[in-house]
């Protein structure tokens, strides 16, 4: 019953009695994800009411817990695995007084997501990068001209590098015309900024989506400068490590924070949250020396440079790969 609802699930995202129906079958089989798929269904479809901040709380318990979300997930080529992502609204931004924050993360603004979409559950690997492009950039791979020890044979379910928007872009492009892509008709692209952060909050609207602070049991991040506490044994890897590694958020998507910053579709603009539509904002219309967002932070970074809200633009560095997303198909 369970798989069967989650089947549905994909032809009818958005139906709130849907993910009610999920929870009660898995409240039946006496499985204690029921909760937290009611939950997630309460915080994503209204960013304000009444024992909300209890709701955040015991959602973040269940996920320090280890659960894992019951959610619809789909499988592609070359072993991609996509999640679904329903509809909803949140709060984008930083909020008042979010230490690191910076402006052009404000003003914090309420975003509706009205379009269902799939998201990568990871980023994307170096083993599904090659098997669609045919090379490998990452500069963490078993390589001796490699600047970085990497400690590994094989660093196949490690997360691509090195990538510029151009060539994220044309992955999505050239996974889109494989032919059991194109036969589905599913065509895959970079997700908006809004999307992005929305997957990521996963109805919270905390700084991170385990809290308001970040350790590095939590991320791939340098745990020297963890967020909103002290690590009395910090970790830092100094490299990317296998996707998936770190628990998930309560969409059950991995990585969101740290490990490698993510390329989405929109132009970077300073000022753009001033201005942005409520509804499926796309970002600016940008010139073409214009620079593309990234999110997420990634393993060289601080706590504070892997916050929900964080944006930034870079280059192609050994710290940026992506995730990709799909519409629906009608």
């Amino acid at each position: 019953m369970i798989e069967q609802l989650l089947q549905a699930l994909h032809h009818v995202p958005g139906d709130d009695l849907a993910w009610l129906a999920l929870a009660d079958a898995l409240e039946e089989a006496s499985d204690p994800r029921a909760e937290m798929t009611r939950l997630t269904l309460s915080l994503r479809r209204n960013h304000l009411y009444d024992g909300r901040r209890r709701d955040e709380n015991h959602l973040r318990r269940l996920l320090a817990s280890g659960m894992v979300p019951c959610v619809p997930t789909m499988v592609v080529s070359h072993g991609i695995q996509l999640t679904l992502v329903p509809p909803g609204v949140f709060r984008m931004g930083a909020r008042r007084g979010e230490s690191s924050s910076h402006r052009c993360e404000r003003p914090r603004h309420v975003v509706e997501i009205t379009r269902p979409f799939y998201l990568g559950t990871s980023t994307i690997t170096q083993d599904q990068y090659v098997a669609v492009m045919g090379e490998n950039p990452s500069t963490f791979r078993p390589n001796p001209s490699s600047h970085y020890d990497v400690p590994f044979d094989s660093t196949s379910n490690f997360p691509v590098d090195s990538v510029d928007y151009g060539e994220a872009q044309a992955f999505c492009d050239a996974l889109s015309a494989l032919a059991a892509e194109s036969t589905a008709r599913r065509v895959y692209r970079l997700p908006t900024e809004a999307e992005w952060e929305y997957a990521c909050r996963a109805g919270t609207q905390t700084i991170f989506a385990f809290g308001d602070k970040l350790r590095s049991s939590q991320a791939n991040f340098d745990g020297n400068y963890a967020y909103g506490c002290r690590e009395e044994s910090a970790a830092y890897l100094h490299r990317t490590c296998p996707v998936g590694r770190y628990r998930p958020n309560a969409f059950g998507l991995y990585d969101m924070h740290g490990n490698v910053w993510e390329w989405c579709s929109d132009y970077f603009s300073t000022g753009y949250y001033s201005r942005s539509p409520s509804r499926d904002p796309v970002g600016p219309i940008g010139r073409d020396d214009a620079v593309h967002v990234m999110r997420g932070g990634s393993w060289i970074d601080a706590g504070w440079n892997c916050r929900s809200a964080t944006r930034s633009r870079q280059e192609a560095l050994h710290y940026v790969g992506f995730r990709i997303a799909m519409n629906l198909i009608d």
